[in-house]
């Protein structure tokens, strides 16, 4: 019958299979933009520009003509840097809806703050093309749902691999360390391609860069993998 490695070995691998799933997920992904200023105002004049909706072209020429643009801006830093991982993106999926009344409720009091009743406020922010808004809104949460149902099965997968990992089933570990080159292969896959895009499409000042984390988390599942064929072999050797 053949030997499966002992009790140490089994723990010792499933703590680096932890410790890289761990890593992997938080691992962030980082935006920085140095000028968020000059990217917000060429992108929403750039949108209103290319709109047929009348509405729209009347609330930014208002908003223009009010000062309220620079007053918002005065709100907003300059330089901008924002982190994403695996982790907090399936967070923010849960909290999809939470987010559009969040912002809502800035806008109307930014808006406020420069002298705007609450109720105007809410007029001006009526004029905005709401078709608009309700497409990107829609195709936001599609993406969010999907992402949900991905990080669902890939969890899945962590759990099969260190259940099979307590059973001394040594597939655990491999399927561990293929799942983590994976998905560190598509945050850079990614990170690759869209900062071009978004270079192109919204502003050329965007930078995304992968956090070394990511690449540490390989290394632990190499540790895992060493650790369980060396385990193996000291099996072996005692019989």
């Amino acid at each position: 019958m053949k030997q499966k490695p002992g009790w140490l070995t089994r723990i010792l691998t499933m703590i680096c299979g932890i410790a890289a799933m761990g890593l992997l997920l938080t691992a962030p992904v980082t935006l920085k933009i140095n000028n968020l200023h000059g990217m917000i105002k060429s992108v929403v004049t750039k949108e209103i520009k290319a709109s047929d909706d009348a509405n729209a072209k009347a609330a930014w020429s208002l908003i223009k003509t009010t000062g309220a643009d620079d007053l918002l801006l005065k709100q907003v830093p300059r330089k901008f840097s924002y982190q994403a991982s695996y982790w907090s993106a399936y967070e923010l999926s849960n909290q999809s809806e939470q987010i559009e009344d969040q912002a809502n409720q800035y806008l109307i009091s930014s808006l406020t703050k420069t002298g705007m009743s609450r109720r105007d406020a809410k007029k001006l922010l009526a004029l905005l093309p709401k078709s608009q808004i309700t497409e990107f809104e829609d195709q936001i949460n599609s993406y969010l749902h999907k992402y949900q149902a991905y990080f669902l099965i890939a969890a899945a997968a962590m759990i099969i691999s260190l259940l099979l990992l307590l059973l001394g089933h040594g597939l655990g570990i491999w399927l561990l360390g293929i799942l983590d080159a994976v998905l560190v292969a598509i945050l850079v896959i990614l990170t690759s391609n869209l900062e071009p895009v978004l270079q192109t499409d919204l502003y050329r000042g965007i930078q995304l860069t992968v956090s070394s984390t990511a690449y540490i988390s390989l290394l632990v599942s190499l540790l895992g993998i060493l650790i369980w064929h060396f385990g193996k072999k000291r099996v072996r050797k005692h019989d």
